[in-house]
């Protein structure tokens, strides 16, 4: 649920309004993949 709130940002900073919240977004949704595939 958190990544499709985080996804606009990523979105939004595609026309470069914001660079560092897409990063972010990026960091985010790479951990939280991460954390699914490591639940058992």
């Amino acid at each position: 649920m958190l990544a499709l709130g985080i996804e606009p940002v990523g979105i939004t900073n595609g026309q470069g309004l914001d660079k560092p919240p897409a990063y972010l977004a990026d960091k985010v949704k790479d951990v939280d993949v991460v954390a699914i595939c490591s639940s058992p």
